[in-house]
C-alpha cells in the first residue's frame, strides 16, 4: 500500500488549521470530517438535495471546489483512503478523481474554481465503500498547476473515457506528485461516507 506521506501531512495539517478547500454538492458545501451519505453527495441540477436515489446518474457528478483568494491554475485530486474496509485498508488509496485545469471564475464572487469538462486525467466517481464497511475518508486535494503541464501524458485512459478500477487501487500520489513536478498541496478537505 503506497505511503501517501503528502496526503497525509496535508490532512494532519487541515486538523491543526491549515488551508482548506471549500467542497460542495449540489451547492452545499461539507464541514471538514462531515459525515455525508453516499445519497447526499449527488450534484445533479434537477435533484433535491440531498437525492433520494443513491444510484441516480447524478450521484457520479464531480463536486464544485472553492478557494479564497484564488490565483492561476490548479490541479485537483480526491482519493478513497480507506478502501476496501477501514480495519483492513490494503487496497487503498483509490483515486476518485484527477482533475486539471480549475481556474477561478471570473464571473462568481464566491471564490468557485472552474474547469473544462471532460478534461480530466481520472474521471470522478462518487462515494462507494462495499456492504458493511464503516465510513471512507474521500480526500481532496489541491496543487498549483505547473505552467508546462500537460495531461495528456498522465491519461491512462483516452481524453473523456472511464477510468477502470483496477488503474485507480493502490494510488500513490507521491509518484504522481514527482511524475508531474507538483509542489505541495494548496488546500485540502475530506468527507466521511458509506
Amino acid at each position: 500500500m503506497p505511503e501517501n506521506k503528502s496526503a497525509n501531512a496535508a490532512l494532519a495539517g487541515l486538523e491543526r488549521g491549515g488551508n482548506k478547500l471549500s467542497v460542495a454538492f449540489a451547492g452545499k458545501a461539507f464541514e471538514t470530517g462531515q459525515y455525508i451519505p453516499r445519497a447526499g453527495t449527488c450534484c445533479h441540477p434537477d435533484c433535491h438535495s440531498p437525492c433520494p436515489n443513491p444510484f441516480h446518474p447524478g450521484a457520479q457528478s464531480a463536486p464544485t471546489l472553492s478557494l479564497p483568494n484564488a490565483n492561476g491554475t490548479y490541479l485537483a485530486v480526491c482519493l478513497d483512503m480507506d478502501a476496501p474496509f477501514l480495519s483492513v485498508p490494503i487496497l487503498g488509496p483509490i483515486a476518485h478523481w484527477i482533475q486539471p485545469d480549475y481556474k477561478p471564475d471570473t464571473t462568481s464572487t464566491a471564490d468557485t474554481l472552474t474547469c473544462e469538462s471532460g478534461s480530466h486525467i481520472i474521471d470522478y466517481i462518487g462515494p462507494a465503500p462495499p456492504p458493511g464497511s464503516g465510513p471512507h475518508r474521500y480526500c481532496f486535494f489541491l496543487y498549483e498547476q505547473p505552467a508546462d503541464f500537460d495531461a495528456r501524458k498522465h491519461r491512462s485512459m483516452p481524453e473523456g473515457q472511464q477510468v477502470g478500477v483496477r488503474k485507480r487501487m493502490f494510488y500513490s500520489l507521491d509518484a504522481f506528485e514527482r511524475q508531474a513536478k507538483l509542489g505541495p498541496i494548496v488546500a485540502c478537505n475530506y468527507f466521511t461516507s458509506n
